[in-house]
């Protein structure tokens, strides 16, 4: 058994089946009622102590945005600036929201901010962005310009072997349920539970073989 959040999960699929499949560190990030991330190296969701808290990464205000934020805990962070509930406490829901909305460009901000705060510390071969909120159009397009603007260029030497500095979700909105699967997988592919499997079935094909049939079997 193996419990994870469900954006690592999220991460996971991606990596290995999504939009980060040729990468060897993804970094996933969920832009939606709250924001969270995850990372996978190597096909491996990366656990440290706990587990990442991207959606509080702290953000600089952006210019003329009075909004007081919405995180219980640190009011401006990336997650009570940006995250759809952000959106929502300021002006109705997000998707909603006309693209050329002015709220859109306070979103692309934030989200740029952390997007290059991630790409200096992590330094991922693939970033994808998801969520709800993310489904808006054109928005992937406009971070990805603004995360380059806030680098100066300064991984460009990099962004050369890693693609697009900001990219969508492969499998759509079904990244998280795709997610628990290759987390399962993963789990029974250990060397603990092929060892476990493999002794349940020679107890199975044992107990098969050594007892009478049942009229069902008789043919067999």
């Amino acid at each position: 058994m193996q419990v994870d959040t469900d954006v690592s999960a999220a991460a996971l699929a991606e990596a290995t089946w999504g939009a980060g499949r040729k990468g060897e560190l993804v970094v996933y990030l969920t832009v939606g009622t709250g924001i969270g991330g995850g990372v996978v190296r190597g096909k491996r969701i990366l656990r440290t102590n706990g587990h990442p808290e991207m959606g509080h990464i702290v953000v600089a205000r952006a210019e003329g945005d009075d909004f007081p934020g919405s995180c219980p805990v640190h009011e401006a962070c990336l997650e009570g600036m940006a995250s759809g509930s952000a959106l929502a406490r300021r002006e109705g829901e997000p998707i909603r929201l006309a693209p050329d909305h002015p709220l859109w460009q306070i979103e692309v901000a934030y989200l740029a901010q952390a997007c290059a705060t991630i790409r200096l510390v992590v330094a991922p071969h693939v970033l994808i962005l998801g969520g709800g909120v993310m489904s808006s159009p054109g928005l992937h397009d406009a971070v990805s310009v603004r995360t380059n603007e806030i680098l100066g260029g300064y991984l460009d030497e990099i962004a050369k072997n890693s693609g697009p500095v900001v990219v969508a979700p492969g499998l759509g909105e079904h990244t998280g349920i795709v997610g628990a699967f290759a987390l399962a997988e993963q789990v029974l592919a250990s060397d603990e539970n092929r060892k476990l499997w493999s002794s349940f079935a020679r107890r199975l094909k044992w107990n098969r073989f050594n007892r009478p049939p049942r009229p069902d079997e008789a043919d067999d």
